[in-house]
């Protein structure tokens, strides 16, 4: 009787056993490259997301920043009417009477 602790008594059962052998160890290696290869988007998927979040935070700061500018600036404008009149002659080209500008360009 035989046990199948024991040793493959015929030729063909060694070459049965080392086929065996052979396949699972493939099988594992196939299994194995399928769980990297699908691991690695992910990965890159969550790096370009963490890139994407940062950019995002970026616009978020220039944003505040530029908010906050506006809101001194508006606050300014609404209790100066110097300021006002300064902002009113340069921007849209005002000028009080008997005033005179000049402007010089610079080439860009």
């Amino acid at each position: 009787m035989q046990y199948f602790a024991d040793e493959p008594s015929t030729p063909s059962d060694k070459i049965w056993s080392k086929l065996n052998l052979l396949f699972c160890t493939m099988i594992a290696i196939v299994v194995g490259v399928t769980f990297l290869y699908q691991a690695m988007p992910v990965d890159a998927e969550k790096a370009n997301q963490d890139k994407e979040i940062g950019n995002l935070l970026a616009a978020i700061d220039v944003a505040d920043m530029t908010n906050k500018r506006l809101e001194r600036e508006k606050d300014a404008l609404m209790r100066d009417p110097e300021y006002a009149g300064m902002v009113a002659r340069d921007r849209l080209n005002l000028m009080r009477d008997g005033e005179t500008i000049l402007r010089v360009e610079s080439k860009k």
